[in-house]
């Protein structure tokens, strides 16, 4: 959970009563003066006073649970981090400001104000290009430090001010600088979807961040990194499968025996980091497959010499695509090479060879049926012509002998002109 800041209010909604306002409330005195609290102050002034991170928690008059600091009158509806009672392991201070970058245990890191007492899971604004200090332990506070030490840190501060202002009137860098604050980005990991507030605690305190003079120039140089790193992420994503493929390709190599399915080889090899670092189950099914394949294409071409000879032996002893196994089995009983192969290999192969078989006499039947449509054709096709030779030939015969009349007319004709008119 966020460790809420000092003086968080609590949701709008309703506000939860504080055990000061409650006493109040119940005595009917709502004029709000603080002299009833002085003189309380007074009278325990003998009395060690609660420390600031001391929460307590109480219920509201609906039965929610609320927490309350009697030292800094603040309530909250969540319960503050302080009141976790965090172990604080180490902490430093950031350069001049009042915040120091706490260590707890479990190594989680956090800001802490003790002036304001404030904490803060992401770097505030003020610490950013800040020093770290000495790794301390023990209690820190702002009495740690004296006016004349706050003095000199204002004035530092200013100092720091003016001295940025003028760095960012800087409008380029050297190239070499520029790639060394890109590879710091690298390194860190910074993330394509990071803003400059949230990735910036990953890396502010290298060595290589004051790389770059202004501040303006380094988040030029970050907005463009967080722009294309994207794409990177994506190439680097792609990278780092292929290489995880591949380690798994390789414990794939060492299987030669093609009687494992994906079941037994996940059982076998579930511990070894080849198989568990590529986590896509679909991934790893889809090689071991291909794998299998190939294994028993190995097989098949060390086993092709027994195979031609067991079929061989099937052709011996009469094998058609009628025949079946248990008929051909007694057949086969005393042969040499039986002993040699596997039952599986002897039905398996028995059964393809059958299956051949049956394809080439299907292969046969098809090349009669096709030799049979062409001989219809071509005896069509042969009638056809005929009767269409025999048409033009009647044709021609009926041509000849309108011309022959035709010209015995003619004659007549003249004939009989020549005797009119001699």
């Amino acid at each position: 959970p966020h460790p809420p800041h000092a003086g968080a209010e609590p949701p709008a909604s309703s506000t939860p009563t504080t055990p000061a306002k409650k006493k109040k409330e119940e005595s009917g005195d709502g004029d709000g003066q603080e002299e009833p609290k002085k003189k309380k102050r007074k009278k325990d002034k003998g009395k060690d006073e609660e420390p600031e991170d001391t929460w307590k928690e109480y219920k509201d008059p609906r039965g929610m649970s609320y927490w309350y600091n009697p030292k800094t009158k603040v309530s909250s509806w969540e319960k503050p981090a302080v009141a976790k009672k965090t172990n604080v392991s180490k902490w430093q201070k950031v350069g001049t400001t009042q915040w120091r970058l706490v260590t707890a245990d479990g190594d989680k890191q956090f800001y802490y104000n003790p002036t304001t007492n404030t904490s803060s899971w992401t770097m505030p604004q003020e610490c950013e290009g800040a020093e770290l200090g000495p790794v301390c332990t023990g209690a820190f506070n702002a009495a740690d430090e004296t006016p004349q030490q706050k003095v000199t840190e204002r004035a530092a501060e200013k100092n720091g001010e003016e001295k940025e202002e003028t760095d960012m009137q800087t409008d380029q860098q050297p190239e070499d600088a520029v790639a060394i604050f890109r590879q710091l980005l690298i390194d860190k990991g910074v993330t394509a979807f990071g803003t400059w507030k949230s990735e910036l605690p990953k890396f502010v305190f290298d060595s290589r961040y004051k790389v770059l003079s202004s501040t303006a120039e380094k988040r030029r140089v970050f907005d463009a990194f967080v722009k294309n790193r994207a794409a990177d992420e994506r190439k680097e994503k792609k990278q780092k499968k292929q290489v995880l493929v591949e380690q798994f390709k390789e414990l794939l190599m060492e299987l030669e025996d093609d009687s494992l399915d994906f079941d037994e080889f996940s059982a076998k090899y579930e511990e070894d980091e080849r198989f568990t670092s590529l986590a896509e189950v679909k991934e790893r099914e889809k090689l071991f497959n291909a794998r299998m394949k190939e294994v028993k294409e190995v097989i098949t071409q060390e086993r092709l010499p027994m195979k031609e000879q067991y079929r061989e032996l099937l052709k011996k002893h009469g094998m058609t695509k009628d025949m079946t196994f248990p008929k051909m089995s007694p057949l086969l009983e005393g042969e040499e090479i039986m002993e040699q192969l596997e039952q599986d290999e002897i039905e398996g192969w028995f059964k393809e060879y059958r299956d051949e078989l049956w394809a080439q006499c299907d292969v046969e039947r098809k090349a009669r049926q096709e030799k049979a449509i062409a001989d219809r054709q071509r005896e069509y096709e042969q009638s056809v012509k005929e009767v269409r030779a025999k048409v033009e030939e009647a044709s021609k015969r009926q041509r000849d002998e309108q011309e022959r009349d035709e010209a015995e007319y003619k004659f007549k004709m003249l004939l009989a002109e020549k005797v009119h008119n001699p």
